[in-house]
């Protein structure tokens, strides 16, 4: 009898820690989070069959004080033979009745014969982000924030289009406005999308600056809006394209290259002086190529259009006067490399002596 009860011990201790080893906690913010801040914490399961458990939050005893549930059901995403369970909650403002730690409820794993597993609850630390004076922070914590689509719209108003990830968007607000209004808000795992419609204290003359906390940097990142037209989407496809890197000037870099060739090789063939000639002229011209680039000087707060017409959407506006390499001339416009792979048009009026 003893060596049966010791026999179902040994088998339930196996079976229990078969359970254990093929779950646990494969990521939470164990740092902490702030006030507000979106968060997640994911769940391994080992050589896991998607339909052989079912992974949900035990919230009979969760208190919900310091925090929200945006996703009651996981996220699920499978590798290899594994399988990773991702909740995300929000983390609401400290409060001097509560603790400041956000005390997560308990994850529940029921296998397919009804066994059922607890990974215990995790407590999280809860911190105040400390914003200095004069930082136009917009309440937004996220790991990404991108504009999307802007427009300006009468009587001092502008419409916002932004996406975010792990980001609190329904917090957002522009510094010195007078009124918000959200159009839409949608959330989509790590993902969110939100549209908005600010009505500002004054006309905007130079662009908006505003602020995000990057959780993944750990710093805050600037983000500029600004200008009269609505961007589209296909700003990227005019603004990544390096001129420096364009297929027609490598087309005529090698037509020359194989030109000046081709007719210092009937030179020597022919000993004709006119060969002679043209291969000077083609060199002449391939050399061109190579030369330096102009730089001028672009004044603070320049408009970079994106198309050499007076008409043209307007994708940034130059916050800090400085010098940029000149690619072409358009009339009164000069094609500059702006940012890292980003060009656009100046107007010469936006250009400085010196």
């Amino acid at each position: 009898m003893r060596f049966f009860l010791l026999l179902i011990i040994c088998f339930g201790f196996l079976f229990g820690e078969k359970i254990s080893s093929s779950y646990n906690y494969s990521y939470y913010p164990q740092k902490g989070v702030y006030e507000n801040q979106i968060f997640s914490i994911t769940i391994l399961g080992k050589n896991i069959d998607q339909n052989s458990s079912r992974v949900f939050l035990n919230t009979q005893n969760a208190l919900y004080d310091n925090f929200k549930i945006i996703t009651k059901k996981p996220v699920i995403k499978k590798a290899k033979n594994d399988l990773f369970f991702t909740f995300y909650f929000k983390a609401n403002k400290k409060s001097a009745l509560l603790d400041q730690n956000i005390i997560l409820p308990p994850v529940v794993i029921k296998d397919k014969n009804a066994k059922t597993f607890i990974l215990k609850s995790l407590k999280i630390p809860l911190k105040k982000l400390e914003v200095k004076r004069g930082i136009p922070f917009s309440g937004v914590i996220a790991s990404k924030l991108k504009v999307i689509d802007y427009k300006i719209l009468p009587k001092n108003s502008i419409a916002l289009k932004i996406k975010a990830e792990n980001g609190n968007l329904e917090d957002f607000f522009l510094p010195k406005t007078l009124e918000r209004k959200v159009l839409y808000l949608k959330r989509k795992g790590s993902f969110s999308e939100a549209k908005f419609i600010f009505h500002l204290k004054k006309a905007i003359s130079h662009g908006i600056d505003f602020t995000y906390y990057n959780n993944l940097k750990q710093s805050f990142s600037p983000v500029t809006i600004g200008g009269k037209h609505t961007l589209n989407t296909s700003i990227k496809e005019n603004l990544n394209l390096k001129p420096k890197d364009s297929s027609f000037l490598k087309f005529k870099k090698y037509t020359f290259g194989f030109l000046s060739v081709f007719f210092l090789m009937l030179f020597f063939i022919s000993k004709d002086k006119f060969y002679l000639w043209l291969f000077g002229i083609v060199v002449v011209i391939f050399l061109t190529f190579f030369m330096p680039l102009k730089k001028v000087c672009v004044k603070e707060g320049a408009r970079v259009y994106i198309l050499p017409i007076p008409n043209s959407t307007i994708g940034k506006i130059i916050n800090h006067k400085g010098q940029y390499t000149v690619y072409h001339r358009y009339k009164n416009f000069s094609k500059i490399e702006y940012e890292d792979g980003l060009i656009g048009w100046v107007k010469d009026e936006d250009l400085c002596k010196d």
